[in-house]
This record gives structure tokens, C-alpha cells and sequence, in this order.
């Protein structure tokens, strides 16, 4: 009898307060304000929810329901939000040229995904979405890296064996199995034999095939404009005409090169030598410009160049690390201008969630200051076991960094 008047008041209170906190929300659309509101109503109900308990009448919709629609609200809020993000972000990507912006906007939705992946009580409800955004981000990477390309310091081709030690150790090397001449060979010769063992062929195939002498795959490649008169080839020189589509070669500069090669080491070059001389060249002429346009196109190149090593099964790690070495460097002048700030920001290592090895995951939201970074070079993960190429027994690391902020 003493404690029910004051009982009642609070009772009262509390309900007119969640009643006013309910009305207020319905106009709220930014997510942060929504879940904020969200949280209130959930505290104030379940406040009541207590009384409730007790056998003490509050609402008339029991607070315990109330509470648990909420919570239900929030967690759908939450991932409509996120994958209205992702969807803004990946359509913004695909409308601009600037490789670093694309990967900006969908690492900044994947950071997001992954943080209220953390808070939210069913993290299996935001997993779709963060295997989206990691796809995204992969793809967006890849595509930038495959436009463009990128080296810190490269090697002298005149002299192949003068390399400096922290670019890589591939350098130029040219092929010793072609033995023929560096003669002109006509279209015939190779439309009409294998381009393996040489051994005339009675059908030209139009597709892939084996060839029936010596029981290798030819690929055939009959649009490409690289080398118009040729359209029988191995796998390797497959790879490499799609590797110089890519990268935009014209076919003037292939055949410069390529008779360039042949004349100068006596023998007629593959292709792949072609290609590696053409990426060297390119990384000289960035390496000649400003640091901050450098910056721009190196990291590209060299990505590029090590994902060529990778598709063959050799070590890429090198050229791998140059990439991301430059990548930090472009922030790093940033903050030297003062665009970014040094004492705010740092760099955070974005994984690709659960599909990730378990050598990257132990990497996963890992923060470094971009000094840190240069210096201990986190990324790529050496011992990643993604997808490894054989002989090689390294993986290709897909993470990548964030700015990330001191405050968050």
C-alpha cells in the first residue's frame, strides 16, 4: 500500500516516455538516429518489462513483446541499410575511372558490414553481404589491376643479372626452349602446325583441341589483333596474348619488341618475354615522373606483374609487396600535404571475411600506422594459402588496406 502510488507514478512516466520515443521514431530515416531510437525504446521497455514480471500492469502489448519487435527492427534496419550501401557504393564504383575511389567505396561498406557484424545478435544474417562486398572489392582490384601496372625499381634489361635486391629477382629472362633462328615465320607454317611440336596438323582446329602428335592442348585465338597471323598457340602464349589485351599493347609495339628480343639474344622469344619487357618499360617511364603521378600508376604495374607470375606458378610475393609498398606511399604524401591526417588515421587490413585462408584471418581489422605498415609490410600475407598456382606453393593474398580513423 505504501509503495504502489509511487509505483504507479513511475509506471506512468516510463510509458509516456516510451509512448512520446515511438511516435518521434516513425519519422526517422538516417540509420544511425534509427538505431539510436531503437535502443532507447528497447531500454525503456524492457525497464518495463520488469514490472511486467512481477505481474504489475504497464501496456496493453506487453513490454517483452515490444521489446523483442524492436530488437527484431533493428537488426533488420541494419542489414537494409548496409545492402542499400553496398549497392550505392558498387554503382558509384562502376561509374568512376579513378581505381583508388572504387576500391574506397567498397572497403569503407565492407568496414561497416564487418562492424555491425560484430554487434548484431545473429551474425549469420550479415554474412551474404559481406561475402558481396569482399567479392566486390576483389573484383574491383583485380580489374584495376589488370588495367595497369606498376614497379618501385626496375631491373636493368640490358644487364639482367644487375637487379636491385628489393625489387625482384625474375628480372628478364629471356626463353631458352624456342632454338629456331629469329627468322620470319609465315602464318602458314603456324596455322598448320602444332604450336608445340611443330608436326604439321590435317585440320586445323577452330577450337580447343589436342594436337595428335604430341597430345598437348592447343588454344586457339583467332580474334585477337596482338599477332593477327598467328591463331594456333600454347597455353602460355595464350595467357600472355590475353595479358597484352589487357594491358593495351598495340600490335606495332609487340612486334618492335619481339624483334628487338630475337635479334639481340640471337633465337626467336617467346612471348612471355615480350610481355615482360613491355611492362619493364612502362615501370621505367613512371619511375621518371613525379612521385605523386608515380605513385598513381606504379602500384597497378606491379600488381600486374605479379599476378602474371602467379598465373605461371612462380614466386610473385616480391612484386606483390612493391604493390602495396606503393599503395602506402600514396598515402603516406597525402598526409606529407596534409589532406589526411597522420596523427588520426591509421591503416586497417581488410580480409575477405570467411572466405579467407587462415593466415589472413589472423590479420582480420589489424591496425598499423602507415610507418608500421612500410616497415613491417603485413600485406601481402606471406604465407597466404589462397588458391596457390603449382609448383608454386604460395597463394595469391587478397587483402588490401583501409583508412581507418583513431576515434572510431
Amino acid at each position: 500500500m505504501t509503495c504502489g502510488p509511487a509505483i504507479g507514478r513511475e509506471v506512468n512516466e516510463k510509458v509516456r516516455i516510451l509512448n512520446d520515443l515511438l511516435k518521434v521514431f516513425l519519422g526517422d530515416k538516417e540509420l544511425k538516429a534509427a538505431l539510436s531510437h531503437c535502443d532507447l525504446i528497447i531500454n525503456q521497455a524492457s525497464s518495463l518489462a520488469e514490472f511486467e514480471a512481477r505481474g504489475i500492469a504497464t501496456l496493453t502489448t506487453p513490454p517483452s513483446v515490444i521489446v523483442k519487435q524492436y530488437r527484431d527492427l533493428r537488426e533488420r534496419l541494419t542489414r537494409e541499410w548496409l545492402k542499400a550501401e553496398l549497392e550505392s557504393a558498387t554503382a558509384e564504383a562502376a561509374t568512376t575511372t579513378d581505381a583508388n575511389r572504387r576500391i574506397a567505396l567498397v572497403s569503407k561498406v565492407l568496414l561497416e558490414i564487418q562492424k555491425y557484424r560484430s554487434e548484431t545478435r545473429n551474425p549469420n544474417d550479415l554474412e551474404d553481404l559481406e561475402k558481396q562486398a569482399s567479392e566486390a572489392l576483389h573484383k574491383i582490384r583485380q580489374r584495376a589491376f589488370e588495367n595497369e601496372a606498376e614497379m618501385r625499381q626496375p631491373p636493368d634489361t640490358e644487364n639482367p643479372s644487375d637487379t636491385r635486391n628489393d625489387f625482384s629477382a625474375e628480372g628478364l629472362r629471356i626463353s631458352t626452349e624456342a632454338k629456331s633462328e629469329a627468322s620470319q615465320v609465315t602464318a602458314t607454317a603456324y596455322d598448320e602446325s602444332c604450336p608445340y611440336c611443330r608436326q604439321p596438323l590435317r585440320k586445323v582446329p577452330k577450337r580447343r583441341a589436342l594436337c595428335p602428335h604430341c597430345k598437348k592442348a592447343i588454344y586457339v585465338r583467332a580474334k585477337q589483333n596482338i599477332i593477327p597471323s598467328m591463331t594456333l598457340f600454347t597455353e602460355r602464349d595464350a595467357r600472355v596474348i590475353t595479358w597484352l589485351g589487357q594491358i593495351e599493347v598495340s600490335r606495332d609495339e609487340v612486334e618492335a619488341q619481339r624483334e628487338k628480343l630475337s635479334r639481340q639474344f640471337g633465337q626467336v622469344v617467346q612471348l612471355g618475354d615480350v610481355f615482360w619487357q613491355i611492362m619493364n618499360d612502362r615501370v621505367r617511364e613512371a619511375m621518371k615522373k613525379p612521385r605523386t603521378d608515380a605513385a598513381q600508376q606504379l602500384p597497378i604495374f606491379y600488381r600486374q606483374m605479379a599476378c602474371f607470375l602467379y598465373e605461371e606458378g612462380r614466386d610473385h610475393l616480391r612484386l606483390s609487396q612493391e604493390a602495396q609498398k606503393w599503395v602506402l606511399m600514396a598515402w603516406q604524401d597525402q598526409m606529407e600535404k596534409e589532406l589526411l591526417a597522420r596523427d588520426l588515421l591509421r591503416v586497417q587490413v581488410i580480409t575477405c571475411g570467411e572466405q579467407s585462408c587462415e593466415e589472413c584471418k589472423k590479420l582480420a581489422e589489424a591496425k598499423f600506422t602507415i610507418e608500421e605498415a612500410l616497415e613491417q609490410m603485413p600485406l601481402p600475407v606471406k604465407n597466404c594459402t589462397h588458391d596457390p598456382v603449382k609448383p608454386s606453393a604460395r597463394g595469391w593474398c587478397r587483402c588490401c588496406y583501409g583508412l581507418s580513423s583513431t576515434l572510431e
